[in-house]
């Protein structure tokens, strides 16, 4: 599945766990979560697993690659698009948490800010996207988090002991 998806990169347990922590669920009124670019649905997995036995999040999924939109299928995630950069619904989420593709996250966490009304963004980034804002996407997206006062967290490798591997260095970020 990695081979025909090199932006695939399932998130590790112990970091969806550590980007939950930075939730406000208690004084925050989610109702509506929303997973873009779900793969194969590791963050939802540690959500109802941990988080939805004691309420009733409604949880949605967007996912672009087929194989992996099949597996959330097969775990009943309701999965209301397969494009987040082309998604416009009109659903309303009180929370998006995301491990968005490294090689473009710029464009998804924009795509994000633009979706979200109110509420909260945690998500992971290649912290080059942060640290090394080249294009204007990168500068205009950069300048949003300040204006933001987004919170990011530099991690070394927290993919190192994944399903998949890798060594680059991620930002987690909290808006």
């Amino acid at each position: 599945m990695f081979k025909n998806n090199p932006d695939l990169y399932p998130t590790p347990e112990w970091l969806v766990k550590k980007m939950l922590s930075k939730v406000d669920f208690k004084n925050q009124k989610i109702k509506n979560i929303l997973e873009p670019s779900a793969g194969l649905g590791n963050i939802i997995d540690v959500i109802n697993s941990d988080i939805n036995r004691h309420n009733s999040y409604n949880i949605c999924a967007i996912e672009i690659d087929n194989k992996c939109r099949n597996v959330l299928l097969s775990k009943n995630v309701k999965v209301i698009d397969s494009d987040f950069l082309a998604y416009n619904g009109l659903e309303q989420f009180d929370l998006i948490i995301a491990n968005f593709p490294f090689s473009d996250g710029d464009n998804h966490l924009h795509k994000a800010l633009d979706v979200l009304f109110s509420g909260q963004i945690v998500c992971l980034l290649n912290a080059e996207t942060i640290k090394n804002p080249y294009s204007n996407s990168r500068k205009d997206l950069v300048s949003k988090l300040n204006k933001l006062d987004a919170k990011i967290e530099y991690l070394q490798n927290a993919f190192s002991d994944a399903d998949r591997k890798t060594n680059v260095e991620t930002a987690l970020i909290y808006i």
